[in-house]
């Protein structure tokens, strides 16, 4: 490239590859309104045109575009001296589809993707717009897709952005991606993808024997009546992935789902926890929240690949199912179940488990006698308001790194919490029966944060012994509550207020 060459491209991580630095990158983006109105006034109408078009079509037709050059000029084009209820028609039409001359030049991207990638653009459009991207990225690797380089893929592609931590996308480009799947078949049945509520209905209601979805994802604004079968999805055999949202079956027995599935969401409407044939599971993620469900079964038996569970504001929850069965279980949310009285003892020993979130258990009142979950590394059992007694830590523990345990009824902290060495985050403040907090906790070198407040019982705060570190000072006390406290070099304040 010689001296003030210019170089354009759709994958940005081709300018990486030429050893172009950001400095001198330009990323063009959408046109403003008053740049959006011009461009496409320019193609849309005549210099000596007679007749005028009214001013809601016009901006009809711009939000479509949301400042897309290309768009603007495909579509100005194509409207250009044609009528009101020409221009009425079109833009109707084109809500639910795209131009092909939009679409065709909006592939040029997709087409140059390897077919794993495709796989990920495609979910993303049809299902994921504005979703948080950690957790689709969990579903992504369930249905191995590899999620981290296929999403930074299509970012430098263009065809993606991440704002606020939710993936984001122009809506040019999700209608192009839904175009995709929508020409796969006439036949929904032999489409990969379902999104809609009523083709979902059309498909389940259906006789087919062969069947290819293998991904629902159906959201819907308000409680919809649904009525499925029990064997209504066995049919699906090829379906990993099954998200629904505010959709009420009417039929009332339990669901049997295909054992290829790889992640099951239903939200808010779950009559009971479905069930699976018998043989090997592959499911990774469940995810039932919000449901009238009384007892969960221990029915994990063969649900090796079992990852992520969510069985959260099951209000009339009264027990923990044993995991045991789920060996390679790393995040169980069970928060807002407020009539849980105790955890399965099973809990305090998965070795595989990092995330577990019990807060607002009101009645939660047992948690483990002994904690040795070794790759723990977050632990939630705030506002668990009859949890009294925190568990002893026979061994080290490396993997917790943050313990939430304020507005609990905790009494106080064994002297064994000096065994989690990785601890960095620890929160009991509003603690009203708290009444010591024991000497071992100088033993926590990386404790970073730790607040501690409103605990009106705490009488004093333990004294720091060795006096050769002249940067450790003890608390000062007032009123049996602990005001500011500077513990180690690490840990530099303990705020706290009544």
């Amino acid at each position: 490239m010689g001296v003030g060459s210019i170089v354009t491209t759709r994958d940005s991580h081709l300018l990486t590859y030429l050893g172009i630095d950001q400095y001198h990158v330009y990323e063009i983006r959408e046109l403003d309104d008053s740049e959006a109105r011009e461009l496409f006034s320019k193609h849309a109408f005549l210099t000596h045109q007679n007749f005028k078009i009214r001013t809601d079509l016009v901006d009809s037709a711009l939000n479509h575009a949301k400042g897309l050059p290309l768009a603007l000029e495909v579509l100005g084009s194509f409207l250009r001296g044609r009528r009101e209820y020409e221009w009425k028609s079109a833009l109707d039409e084109i809500s639910t589809a795209p131009k092909k001359g939009i679409n065709d030049v909006l592939k040029i991207s997709y087409g140059g993707l390897e077919p794993k990638v495709k796989e990920i653009f495609l979910h993303i459009t049809c299902f994921f717009k504005g979703w948080d991207t950690e957790y689709v990225k969990k579903v992504l690797y369930s249905c191995d897709l590899k999620a981290v380089i296929g999403l930074q893929i299509l970012m430098e592609r263009s065809l993606i952005r991440i704002e606020s931590k939710n993936i984001q996308l122009h809506d040019l480009i999700q209608l192009m991606g839904m175009d995709i799947v929508n020409q796969e078949s006439d036949d929904l049945g032999k489409r990969s993808r379902l999104w809609l509520y009523d083709d979902v209905v059309d498909v389940l209601s259906s006789d087919m024997e062969y069947c290819v979805v293998k991904a629902i994802v159906v959201e819907l604004l308000e409680p919809t009546e649904i009525c499925i079968g029990p064997d209504d999805f066995t049919k699906m055999r090829r379906l990993r992935l099954l998200i629904l949202r505010n959709v009420h079956n009417s039929f009332q027995d339990p669901i049997c789902l295909p054992n290829e599935l790889r992640w099951f969401r239903w939200d808010g409407c779950a009559p009971q926890i479905p069930k699976f044939s018998s043989g090997r599971k592959k499911l990774v993620g469940l995810d039932i929240s919000n449901c009238g469900i009384t007892v969960v079964p221990n029915q994990f038996k063969g649900f090796q690949n079992l990852k992520y569970m969510n069985f959260s504001y099951y209000d009339s929850l009264v027990r923990m199912p044993d995991l045991s069965f789920t060996p390679n279980l790393e995040e169980l949310y069970m928060h807002n179940c407020k009539s849980m009285v105790e955890a399965h003892e099973s809990i305090a020993y998965h070795d595989k488990l990092q995330v577990l979130d019990l807060r607002e258990c009101l009645e939660l009142s047992v948690f483990a006698n002994e904690l040795k979950s070794k790759n723990l590394r977050r632990l939630h059992l705030e506002k668990c308001t009859k949890f009294e007694r925190f568990s002893d830590i026979p061994h080290k523990l490396k993997g917790l790194e943050e313990l939430y345990l304020q507005t609990t009824a905790i009494k106080g902290l064994p002297t064994s919490i000096e065994n989690l060495i990785s601890l960095n985050q620890m929160y009991i403040y509003n603690c009203k029966n708290l009444e010591h907090v024991p000497s071992s906790i100088y033993k926590l070198q990386n404790l970073t944060h730790l607040e501690v407040s409103s605990c009106t019982n705490l009488i004093g705060f333990p004294k720091y012994e060795d006096s050769v570190d002249l940067c450790m000072k003890t608390g000062y006390i007032c009123r049996g509550t602990i005001l500011l406290v500077f513990l180690h070099p690490s840990l530099s304040v303990i705020i706290c207020a009544t």
